[in-house]
């Protein structure tokens, strides 16, 4: 964890912005005490003494904590970002980082380990009840952009549907970088041979859409305080991918097409989908928690 609490006076303080002199901390969910890890290769957070029961933080990576420590300092220099916090606590839920852009209250999920399919929905969900637009990033990996046969996690594909054809992809600050998945052709090799009456046979010598891989299609690089704005998802449901009515936050793009920078190896599918974009608000929303 990012955070925790000053014991002396319950005030919210962040690792990399606080000294051990200033301790003792305790942890803000289980309310047990945490100690401040200052480091040299790491990134500065709290960790639980042993033995640990509270879930907060106990399987957090370095990878992750690097992730939304760089999005939350590179926020923090945009003059459209107030009410910027990291690990927000607003009870079911706790975004990795939470802020007004433009007047629009936004949480930032960073999505690296093998968060389940329910979950998404379940955060996304509450995150909607909040009046809360949320944009769940992944970190990028190289094989995006070196094979043109990519397996997408479940809850990339999830992602895929839920944000009109593309996933965000954080790679340095507050810049993602969007890709559409293409479909995938596979080639059939030809085989020849002669049956039991000597008649000659073959078989294969096309290509076939894959249900496995796609191709991923890369866009230009975006920036999440300058080229996102809320949209209210009215929700479908596509095979056995659900997306409920929620509230996101997307690229002002529309199409992909008008992102693309590297060409299609195919006809990309289209992802359906219905949602209503409501563009820029720079009024505060009053509802909202923060």
């Amino acid at each position: 964890m990012l955070c925790a609490n000053r014991q002396r006076d319950a005030v919210k303080v962040v690792a990399a912005h606080t000294v051990k002199q200033d301790g003792p901390f305790i942890c803000p969910e289980c309310c047990k005490d945490v100690i401040l890890k200052k480091c040299r290769l790491k990134v500065d957070h709290f960790a639980h003494r042993p033995p640990v029961t509270c879930q907060y933080g106990s399987k957090e990576t370095e990878q992750h904590r690097a992730c939304k420590t760089a999005i939350f300092d590179a926020l923090a220099k945009c003059s459209n970002v107030t009410k910027l916090e990291l690990e927000r606590h607003l009870k079911e839920v706790r975004p990795d980082v939470s802020c007004y852009i433009s007047g629009v209250p936004v949480a930032i999920e960073v999505q690296l380990s093998a968060l389940s399919y329910e979950a998404i929905l379940r955060r996304t969900e509450h995150y909607a009840r909040k009046t809360i637009y949320v944009l769940w990033v992944a970190q990028w990996t190289p094989s995006l952009d070196t094979s043109e046969r990519y397996s997408p996690r479940v809850w990339e594909k999830w992602c895929h549907a839920a944000y009109f054809g593309r996933v965000y992809y954080w790679t340095a600050g507050s810049t993602v970088v969007p890709y559409h998945f293409d479909s995938c052709l596979l080639d059939v090799p030809l085989s020849e041979w002669h049956d039991e009456n000597g008649d000659e046979m073959s078989a294969g010598g096309h290509s076939l859409f894959s249900k496995r891989y796609r191709t991923p299609a890369k866009g230009r690089p975006l920036d999440i305080a300058r080229d996102f704005v809320k949209c209210d998802h009215a929700g479908f449901t596509r095979g056995v991918i659900e997306v409920p009515q929620c509230r996101i936050f997307k690229d002002r793009y529309g199409k992909f097409d008008n992102l693309r920078i590297r060409p299609a190896v195919i006809e990309p599918e289209v992802e359906s989908g219905a949602a209503r974009i409501r563009g820029e608000d720079l009024e505060e929303d009053e509802s909202c928690p923060w």
